[in-house]
């Protein structure tokens, strides 16, 4: 009898936007083939061989399903998974297209104003006071008294939340510590069994945060 074919989820080899896959698929309890690209040039080599109609990275197959896009994938896993704002309930609904839109924009803003500079060092202040602590007072208020970012239930969308705002972690303490609601948020996230478990192992890798283009994360 042959072995199951595992799902692969493929990405560079860097936590990104893979990394939030990666959490998510750890924490659902499922065996699957962490492909990590070294190069441009390795991967490449699989972009047009592997059936994917908008071949990019991350993706994410699983038998006949094929998948690119992170947030189409990171929104399959949720509802695969169970890990998704439940049928009916539309203020878990719209908490939830607002947080991962919020969220996006988070990133976007980090991408264009630090990553991408190579200023950043001289732009890291004010960055911080002009736009990152504004986005995050915004995200504590909006998570208040609430478990996760729709209200008692873990979304897929709290694995995107926990890497983004665990980048800032590392690259303005400061702004994050301003927030004990946000601290106290990945405190849970983080001792979720399956995630702590995930953090200590061999399998997870801190650094690099981003891609070799970037400014920061990169080195």
């Amino acid at each position: 009898m042959s072995a199951p074919v595992l799902p692969i989820l493929g990405y560079r080899d860097v936590r990104g936007l893979g990394q939030p896959m990666r959490y998510l698929l750890t924490y659902a309890g499922l065996e699957f083939v962490d492909r990590r690209y070294g190069s441009t040039e390795d991967w490449l080599l699989d972009k047009h061989a592997l059936g994917l109609q908008f071949p990019n990275l991350p993706y994410y197959i699983d038998s006949d399903i094929k998948l690119t896009q992170s947030t189409a994938i990171m929104r399959y896993l949720g509802r695969k998974y169970g890990l998704y704002a439940v049928d009916g309930d539309e203020l878990a609904h719209r908490r939830q297209d607002m947080a991962e839109q919020h969220i996006y924009d988070m990133k976007s803003h980090f991408h264009y104003e630090i990553l991408m500079r190579e200023d950043w060092e001289r732009r890291r202040d004010a960055y911080c006071t002009g736009i990152l602590d504004n986005q995050l007072n915004l995200l504590a208020e909006f998570l208040g008294d609430n478990e996760w970012l729709i209200g008692d239930q873990l979304s897929y969308i709290d694995f995107t939340a926990y890497e983004v705002l665990d980048w800032f972690r590392g690259f303005a303490p400061i702004s994050v510590d301003k927030h004990p609601i946000i601290g106290r948020y990945l405190c849970r996230f983080e001792n979720q069994g399956p995630i702590a478990a995930y953090r200590k192992s061999s399998k997870y890798k801190s650094w690099p945060m981003t891609g070799p283009r970037a400014k920061w994360g990169s080195k």
